[in-house]
C-alpha cells in the first residue's frame, strides 16, 4: 500500500524523479499524471481533492483562460534569477533562438514533479531544434533545494510573488477557506493562500517574442505532454527553413563574369 500523497515530500521524490533521466518512462505523463491523481483522491482527507477541483471550475468559468496570454500574443520580458542566484532573461534568451516556457506550482507540487522529470527527456531535442527551455515557479527556496539535489538540464526560475504569471495572466490567489486542503496537498504553511499560484501553463514563443504554441488549464492535475512542445519546434523549424529557401530564390547571388 503506497503512503499518503502528503507523506511524500520533494526531496523524497526528487531523487527517484532524476535518478535516471535517459531512461525511457514507463507511461506517457498524462498517463503518470492520471495516476498520481487517483492516489490523490484516495489519500488527501475527505473533500479535500472535491474542493480543489471546485476551485479549479470556477477559475475556467471566471474566463481566466481566454483572458491570459495565448498563441498570436507577444510575451512580455522578464529577469528572474535561477537556483544559483543567476539573473536570467527571456530577451537574452530569445537572441539565440525560440523558447518554451512552462510554468509550474512550486517544488511542493508532485504533479509539477512529474511535468518537470518529464521535460529532462525532452531537453536534448529542444536543444538541437535550436531552442532554449526554462520552467518558472513563485518561490525560491524549493528551487534552490532541487539545483542542490541534482542539476537539471534546464533553468528553474524564482517567480517571487507570482509577479511574472501575472503579467501572462495565469495567476490566482487561492481562496482563504482551502487553507487546509492547500496544505494536505503539500503547499507549505508558509505560503498557503498568501501568495498568488500558477495555473498550470506552457508557451513557446519564437525569436521575436511572438506565442506559437500555448497550453493553458485550470485544473492542477493536468500538463502538456512535452512532445507537444517538440511538434510546435519543428514546426518553426520548418518555417525557417522554408523562409530561408524563399529568400535565396528571390535573391540569387550575382552571376560571375568571365574574364
Amino acid at each position: 500500500m503506497q503512503p499518503p500523497l502528503v507523506k511524500c515530500t520533494w526531496a523524497d521524490t526528487v531523487e527517484t524523479l532524476f535518478e535516471h533521466p535517459t531512461e525511457a518512462p514507463p507511461m506517457s505523463l498524462k498517463s503518470r499524471l492520471a495516476a498520481l491523481r487517483s492516489q490523490a483522491e484516495s489519500d488527501l482527507p475527505p473533500g479535500t481533492f472535491d474542493r480543489l477541483q471546485a476551485e479549479a471550475a470556477r477559475l475556467r468559468a471566471s474566463g481566466m483562460l481566454r483572458r491570459a496570454l495565448r498563441a498570436g500574443d507577444t510575451v512580455p520580458d522578464f529577469r528572474l534569477r535561477d537556483g544559483q542566484g543567476a539573473l536570467v532573461r527571456l530577451r537574452s534568451l530569445l537572441q539565440g533562438g525560440p523558447v518554451a516556457i512552462c510554468f509550474y506550482r512550486g517544488g511542493w507540487c508532485q504533479f509539477c514533479a512529474l511535468e518537470l522529470e518529464a521535460l529532462t527527456r525532452v531537453t536534448g531535442e529542444v536543444t538541437v531544434l535550436g531552442a532554449s527551455l526554462i520552467a518558472i515557479a513563485p518561490q525560491v527556496s524549493k528551487v534552490r533545494l532541487l539545483c542542490q539535489i541534482v542539476p537539471t538540464p534546464f533553468p528553474l526560475l524564482a517567480d517571487v510573488g507570482a509577479k511574472v504569471a501575472t503579467s501572462f495572466g495565469i495567476a490566482f490567489m487561492p481562496a482563504d477557506e482551502l487553507h487546509n486542503d492547500y496544505r494536505a496537498l503539500g503547499r507549505p504553511d508558509s505560503a498557503c493562500c498568501r501568495t498568488p499560484l500558477p495555473i498550470p501553463a506552457t508557451y513557446v514563443a519564437d525569436s521575436s517574442g511572438r506565442i506559437v504554441f500555448s497550453y493553458l488549464d485550470s485544473d492542477f492535475t493536468k500538463r502538456i505532454e512535452p512532445a507537444e512542445i517538440l511538434i510546435a519546434l519543428r514546426r518553426l523549424q520548418s518555417t525557417r527553413v522554408a523562409a530561408t529557401a524563399v529568400s535565396a530564390a528571390a535573391n540569387p547571388p550575382p552571376s560571375r563574369r568571365r574574364s
